[in-house]
């Protein structure tokens, strides 16, 4: 039996790695995914019923919520009414006017106006609304980035501040110095041990040891952030040590803080990928610690940089407050000069509110108080106060005999005894006035910890009792108007709202970071760009197979299969094997988001186990929707609930067979005769109409929809190109123009004669067969179930055939038929007209492109097609020159000499010069760092990285649906191809030119090769605009001096 193959649209499938993908609009670039998230979706339900444990709690919510999403979209658009979906709360209603000048951010929307998401026509299912902040925030971080000196001054003891004097009257009998010390260790899931290696040999002990020291000393504190690595000491825990964990969460001794799988980056991680490792993490919590321990506070000491999009993710999870560290020292600086250290993150989008009687200024609905700690690093020498060297003396784990760590000033800890304690006491709190004055309050924050730290029993006890012997000494000594404790972060935060303090409201992101001089970290954003797109793939699969599984378990449920149960054996296996697919593609796609992670900052070895791990999830989700998608279209294969088919009938179109490997297509015979059906599933909530490729062996086919009974649809045949620019023999590309319905809840038919009536909208299926003559193919269709295409072959055997040779036509005859179809616009496959321009020696012609033209130089090229013998051609490529064209019905594309300079809009009639090049940059040096994972320090301006027309090959195709432009280039310099594609596409892929780029660069060393896109017209000035997350578009402010990045 035949094999399907199953296309998710939740990415476009692609025949080559996208490493870079630029849009171009008049010149801006702009990248729009998906929509935005709800605040509902981030909410975790505590009360949830039955027990379909994180497919229950998290994938069914999600999926009601896009199904209440589109029901409103149907309901409102029958009425002939805009859609609005359900936008974020407060966001201004959608619109697009001129950016006022001090406006900051774009919020992308859903576009009630757009054709896939609307009765319009505009294509857009999404646009950016551009509207002035409804209100003016205290901070405005691109005018404090604007305004601020970037000046690397020292600054003393505290050498990236100032000499900060502490201010006794602040405190008095009444209004005491409360300080709050919070013991921590924060745990790399990956850097430069593996997580397993980190586990076993570090962080297993320190879970350990915080069991036993917090269960015997109750006026002990801990907080933990990463529950990866929990939910791996939970797994290998005894049953007397998870009922201690337990008790020390729920009594709030040991506080789990944020509560994400991991403590994410903010710079390369998307919103649905952030919002994921949340949900894993608190689900993990539910599961285990029960519904009563819900995270209240953020921890977010190590990543670098932040994001605004996480306030509004951390509120929507239920998060009252958070603490970040890793901003630029100027920044810090600015702020504790105004004792704004403290402050409500709020977007500059929402609508004001005056509920906060906290906040100096109105806030938004989502804002989130904020604490920046001030200074260097998140270790005890830079968190007591201004002085590292006397900060040191207090992380008593470096007394001798404790641990390996030493104190770098050379003055190590004292133990505290009867004869020092007066004067140890008394150095402390002189630090601890000193950060409180920067703050401007009696309440005081003070971590105590590091990496890894806590591992020994006797670590926990020298901190223990050394600190709580200095706040005995300061409970008997109330002239100091001090009181010490150890606390929990969130017992820090009821106690700082209980003040009488306000806050500042601020609104902007804390990018680019740098920790000193002008140690710029923006180097992570590009490094590793592989893992980076591996990342974003698994999002991909991981949304598709989190609907299918959860629609598939509630059709379960529906016709009495037992989906969910205490007893393990009245569950089907095949359910539990795909749920604990699903669960590690979660868990695998969280870890990534770890800050040593999709960061690209780990050795590499640990990038590598990361690496499998991402391609051990991506061939798991492939098995869940093959499964999924097999029990929701043929429920009766599945008749024994208890068995899974020997051999899954869909195959999904992304073979890999390693996670070093770039996907590819499957490549599909079409056998004489016998379909090959193509399955499309959407699972986004508007309808997406776009153009899709897939790969056959053969040429001659057509598409049509299964069981319509009009003609074909527009398809285009294209050949396949090696990596060296030379064509694949007896392989082409099919483009159609694809139209799924957004995803709606399907009543699945229980019988074969209810298929046709209650077929899935969210589900298209295609067929690839063999051309039959016209009342075959009528007749074929009769009783076939569903709503498919069909791609059929025109060279159709007659041998077998059925019926009288006067009910037979001829070649000839069915060909002027088809021709006759094409003129009306119903059959749909064409060949791409094509150009070889190289400088190599004559290649012949294979297969069905028997003309293959070869020039020595972009001049006089020679014009070929690429066609069936005896089909001619009804888009007959132009003679070319040294400049040629691509384009659609909406903008074209000028090439000269290889390279694009100018685009014009056919609908605005405007054009735009632009130039897309390539250049390069060596490595430097920033004092002692050098460029590297981390930093991007140049050496210098960037060079063009130019390559004579001679060292590329070049393939200019064009056809109806798909036109490309590839140039292909292998020296010893490295592999590079870049790609320029233009659909004539009524979607969203018919307004841009798509421009795809494979390097290897392996050889390379203290090397950056950057795509240099510069349209002339636009005058950006110093602002440009980067997105946050994909969730907002933000302004960004760059200063330049004397070639030393001030502001990326």
């Amino acid at each position: 039996m035949f094999r399907r193959r199953l296309l998710s649209l939740g990415r476009r499938p692609k025949v080559k790695a996208i490493v870079g993908c630029v849009f171009l609009f008049l010149g801006i670039v702009l990248v729009l995914q998906y929509l935005l998230p709800r605040q509902d979706e981030f909410q975790v339900h505590q009360d949830e019923s039955g027990s379909f444990q994180r497919t229950k709690l998290v994938i069914e919510r999600i999926r009601n919520s896009l199904l209440q999403t589109h029901r409103q979209h149907q309901e409102k658009s029958h009425h002939n009414e805009p859609d609005l979906g359900e936008p974020l709360p407060q966001v201004p209603p959608p619109s697009l006017d001129k950016r006022p000048k001090n406006d900051s951010t774009y919020v992308i929307h859903k576009d009630p106006t757009s054709a896939l998401g609307g009765k319009a026509s505009s294509p857009q299912t999404c646009q950016a609304i551009v509207s002035r902040d409804p209100w003016t925030t205290d901070i405005r971080m691109l005018d404090l980035y604007h305004d601020a000196d970037f000046v690397d001054e020292d600054g003393g003891a505290w050498k990236q501040g100032w000499n900060v004097q502490a201010d006794p009257s602040m405190f008095s009998a009444s209004k005491k110095l409360k300080v709050f010390v919070i013991p921590h260790s924060h745990n790399d899931p990956g850097w430069i041990k593996t997580v397993e290696e980190y586990f076993e040999t570090q962080t297993r002990h320190i879970l350990d040891n915080a069991v036993d020291f917090l269960s015997a000393n109750p006026d002990m504190r801990f907080i933990w952030a990463e529950m990866s690595y929990l939910s791996m000491w939970w797994d290998s825990a005894t049953s007397s040590q998870r009922e201690q964990m337990k008790q020390l969460v729920q009594g709030g001794r040991l506080e789990l803080v944020t509560g994400g799988w991991v403590m994410p980056d903010e710079a390369n991680s998307h919103v649905w990928s952030v919002v994921s490792q949340y949900v894993t993490g608190h689900e993990f919590i539910k599961e285990n610690f029960g519904s009563s321990v819900r995270p209240r506070s953020g921890w977010s000491i190590d990543p670098f940089g932040y994001s605004s999009t996480l306030p509004y993710v951390l509120k929507g999870i239920g998060l009252n407050a958070t603490l970040i560290q890793r901003a630029h020292y100027v920044v810090k600086r600015e702020l504790a000069r105004n004792k704004k250290l403290e402050f409500y993150w709020t977007q500059s989008w929402e609508s004001q509110t005056a509920s906060n009687v906290h906040a100096a200024s109105a806030t938004g609905p989502s804002s989130l108080l904020t604490h920046l700690m001030p200074f260097y690093s998140y270790d005890v020498p830079h968190t007591c106060g201004p002085d590292p060297a006397i900060c040191c003396q207090f992380d008593f784990a470096r007394m001798r005999g404790i641990s390996s760590l030493s104190c770098p000033w050379h003055r190590p800890p004292q133990q505290i005894n009867a004869r020092n304690i007066g004067e140890r006491a008394t150095l402390l709190l002189d630090q601890y006035r000193k950060k409180a004055t920067l703050y401007g309050n009696n309440v005081l924050l003070i971590p105590l910890g590091d990496d890894f730290r806590y591992q020994t029993a006797n670590e926990w006890t020298a901190q223990f009792e050394n600190y709580q012997a200095i706040f005995d000494y300061w409970k008997r000594n109330p002239e100091l108007n001090v009181e010490g404790r150890f606390s929990s972060l969130s017992e820090y935060f009821d106690a700082l709202v209980e003040s009488d303090k306000t806050f500042p409201s601020l609104s902007g992101d804390f990018f680019t970071y740098a920790d000193i001089h002008e140690s710029y970290w923006s180097g992570y954003f590009t490094s590793r760009p592989f893992f980076k797109r591996l990342d974003r793939v698994l999002i991909g699969y991981l949304r598709s197979a989190e609907i299918l599984l959860s629609l598939t378990l509630t059709q379960m449920s529906k016709r009495g299969i037992v989906v969910s149960s205490t007893e393990d054996a009245a569950v089907p296996p095949w359910t539990k094997e795909v749920q604990a697919l699903v669960r590690q593609g979660q868990q695998s796609l969280g870890l990534f988001q770890h800050h040593d992670g999709v960061t690209g900052t780990s050795k590499t070895y640990v990038m590598e186990d990361y690496g499998k791990k991402l391609g051990s999830a991506v061939t798991g989700l492939q098995q869940v929707i093959q499964l999924c998608t097999s029990f929701l279209l043929s429920p009766s294969r599945f008749s024994d609930p208890a068995s899974i088919p020997a051999s899954p009938p869909f195959l999904v179109d992304d073979p890999r067979p390693s996670f070093h490997s770039l996907e590819s297509h499957t490549r599909i015979t079409i056998s004489t005769g016998s379909p090959a059906p193509i399955v499309l599933f959407n699972p986004l909530t508007f309808p997406r109409q776009e153009v899709l490729t897939i790969r056959i062996f053969t040429s001659n086919v057509l598409v049509r929809q299964m069981g319509a009974s009009s003609g074909f649809i527009p398809s285009q045949i294209s050949p396949v190109l090696n990596d060296d620019g030379t064509f694949l023999e007896g392989t082409y590309d099919l483009s159609f123009l694809a139209h799924v319905p957004a995803l709606e809840e399907p009543e699945y038919p229980k019988s074969r004669n209810e298929r046709r009536k209650e077929e899935p909208e969210h589900v298209k299926k295609l067929k690839i067969r063999n051309k039959r003559r016209k009342e075959e193919s009528e007749q074929a269709e009769k009783g076939r179930a569903g709503t498919c295409e069909e791609i059929e072959n025109p060279e159709q055997a007659e041998k077998g055939r059925t019926g009288t040779s006067g009910e037979r036509k001829s070649r000839n005859e069915r060909r002027k038929e088809e021709s006759e179809q094409a003129e009306k616009g119903r059959a749909g496959t064409s060949f791409s007209t094509y150009v070889v321009l190289t400088a190599t020696t004559e290649q012949e012609g294979r297969a069905q492109f028997p003309k293959i033209s070869v020039l020595s130089s972009l001049s006089n090229p020679r014009r070929g097609a690429m066609w069936p013998a005896g089909l001619p051609p009804d888009l007959p490529p132009e003679e070319l020159g040294s400049s040629f064209s691509l384009g659609n019905s909406k903008f074209t594309v000028m090439f000269k000499d290889g390279s694009p300079v100018l685009y014009r809009s056919q609908s605005l009639k405007e054009e735009q010069p632009l130039n897309i090049e390539f250049s390069s940059y060596a490595g430097g040096k920033s004092h002692s760092d050098p460029s590297g994972a981390y930093l991007f320090i140049p050496s210098g301006p960037s060079k063009p990285f130019h390559r004579g027309l001679t060292d590329w090959s070049y393939v200019l195709m064009r056809g109806p649906l798909v036109s490309q432009f590839i140039k292909t280039s292998v020296s010893i310099r490295g592999f590079l191809q870049q790609t320029f594609t233009v659909y004539e596409s009524p979607g969203l892929d018919g307004l841009s030119l798509e421009i795809e780029n494979q390097v290897d660069v392996t050889g390379q060393r203290d090397f950056e090769l950057a795509m240099d896109v510069v349209a002339k017209d636009i005058r950006h000035g110093e602002t440009f605009f980067t997105s946050l997350n994909g969730f907002q578009v933000q302004t960004v402010s760059v200063r330049f001096s004397n070639w030393r990045i001030r502001r990326l």
